[in-house]
């Protein structure tokens, strides 16, 4: 680790990784890109119940990703409880915040600790993973994955850390062990896997701190792995998560095969090949930049140069079936390679820090257009004359950005939040409504689930069994819920009532 430490090259690209992320994450949050897709319904429910207190966070219970739902919520409560913000828009930041900012702080926590343990091995593989599995579908930043795969990778520096626990490293080690329990599926394995190495790296542990704290971590994976088990299969709730797991995968194979995945391949074959050279790196491998600039530049201006952001929150299987793989060749590489050959982990490191930061400034890129597309819908709400603003499938409304791709980072089920929590009147004209027959029959959000419940005149009610209030501290829609009723009457949809 000190090899690399004193490293020249990784110390100037590890400090231009940590500024161009930094940046991003503060670009992030002030855009609250975090409201994209998923984070604009869970978003709506929080400004819903916040006042209510914690006992009603928006977390879906039924499926094993709670804990990690918990974190990302519980910021938003104590900014507001604790910190007595009450701004809507700086909620939606701090939200956005937890969901991007997190996996980025535990990659550098990882950092710290591989300095203390010695393991740089694991710091190599948890940024090799942030590179290849987190920031390529970061955009979908509501998926809970992202957090856990870091996660991961702190809970195994200690287990197989060669070093003395002290009370605080217990502490973190309960926390860790907690968090990953509601997760994410992939737990269900690799819970085994820690297990499994658990009996092995617990024989070379005699303080007993650093013994109990790895005997945390073993059970506290076995137990893991049983939890996430039981919910994947829906024995608790029902809900059984195999064929959406398998459909998923098999969707999300094809898009593969665009630029900005093809540059993570391009980027694992140079590490491959500069593992196997004993030089460093210098002047002379300025080639390398040069070819990653040169890739990077073309898939900036292709509009077809990485998938549609509906697609990017399938590639939460992919971990699923790589997660394993990497932590089963840590396994048999710690067994195999009793010491590595620092300047090729250099080399490698410095490969993969290129691409962190190649994808870094890509997620840059989507966040501008995020944004500009959040504009352009608050442009055009501002001209509607009518309550209810309802787009033509023909004619869509949201983006003129990517002209084949028009509607690229507003996800039609969540129209109505998205348009309640950008507006910036606290009773809004207009909000933008969902098709009555949307163009994506998989996502269905038809109008006879947007309606003013008979028997509850306060609530609008949306899919994911989240409800709107007509009326608290952030809006008032009243009007728009009157306006609601009276189209679902003329137009013969039925509601409840």
């Amino acid at each position: 680790m000190e090899d690399l430490i004193k490293s020249k090259q990784f110390k100037v690209l590890f400090i231009i990784f940590i500024v161009i992320s930094v940046f991003h994450i503060l670009y992030a949050t002030y855009t609250c890109r975090g409201m994209y897709m998923d984070g604009a319904a869970f978003m709506t429910g929080m400004l819903n119940n916040v006042e209510r207190g914690i006992n009603y966070f928006c977390i879906d219970s039924a499926r094993s990703r709670f804990s990690i739902q918990f974190i990302q919520e519980g910021m938003v409560y104590i900014a507001y409880w604790l910190l007595f913000i009450k701004n809507k828009f700086a909620l939606m930041g701090i939200y956005t915040f937890s969901q991007i900012a997190f996996p980025f702080l535990i990659l550098i926590w990882n950092y710290f600790l591989s300095k203390r343990t010695g393991k740089i091995i694991v710091f190599y593989w948890s940024l090799f993973a942030y590179g290849t599995l987190v920031l390529p579908c970061l955009i979908y930043s509501q998926v809970e994955t992202h957090i856990g795969i870091m996660l991961l990778f702190i809970i195994w520096n200690y287990l197989i850390a060669d070093i003395e626990f002290k009370k605080r490293d217990i502490v973190f080690i309960f926390i860790l062990m907690a968090a990953i329990c509601g997760t994410y599926e992939y737990v269900s394995y690799l819970g085994v896997i820690f297990f499994t190495a658990y009996f092995h790296y617990i024989k070379e542990s005699d303080s007993f701190l650093t013994r109990f704290g790895k005997h945390i971590i073993g059970f506290g994976s076995l137990y893991a792995a049983i939890f996430n088990i039981i919910h994947l299969v829906g024995v608790e709730s029902g809900y059984n998560e195999i064929p959406r797991f398998i459909g998923e995968f098999k969707n999300v194979l094809p898009q593969l095969l665009h630029l900005n995945y093809l540059l993570v391949v391009f980027a694992i074959i140079l590490s491959i090949i500069f593992f196997f050279r004993k030089k460093e790196l210098n002047r002379r491998n300025v080639d390398i930049f040069l070819v990653f600039m040169f890739v990077f530049i073309y898939l900036i201006g292709n509009k077809y140069s990485t998938i549609h952001p509906m697609w990017e929150g399938h590639f939460r299987t992919i971990p699923c079936v790589a997660l394993p793989l990497i932590f089963i060749w840590m396994i048999i590489s710690d067994k195999i390679l009793k010491k590595y050959n620092s300047i090729r982990v250099q080399n490698f490191i410095c490969i993969i820090i290129m691409l962190c930061l190649f994808q870094t400034f890509w997620q840059i890129i989507e966040t501008s257009f995020w944004y500009k597309n959040i504009m352009y819908m608050k442009e055009e709400l501002a001209k509607a004359k009518e309550p209810l603003y309802i787009p033509s499938e023909h004619e869509e409304l949201i983006s003129d950005f990517h002209e084949p791709n028009i509607r690229r980072y507003i996800w039609h089920w969540v129209f109505i939040n998205t348009s309640i929590l950008f507006a910036d009147e606290y009773k809004p004209k207009t909000i933008l409504m969902n098709y009555d027959e949307p163009i994506d029959p998989g996502n269905a959000t038809y109008r006879e689930y947007v309606y003013v419940p008979n028997y509850r005149q306060d609530l609008l009610n949306v899919p994911a069994d989240i409800f709107i209030h007509q009326k608290n501290r952030f809006w008032d829609l009243t009007d728009i819920a009157k306006a609601i009723d009276k189209y679902n009457k003329e137009h013969n949809i039925k509601t409840d009532g």
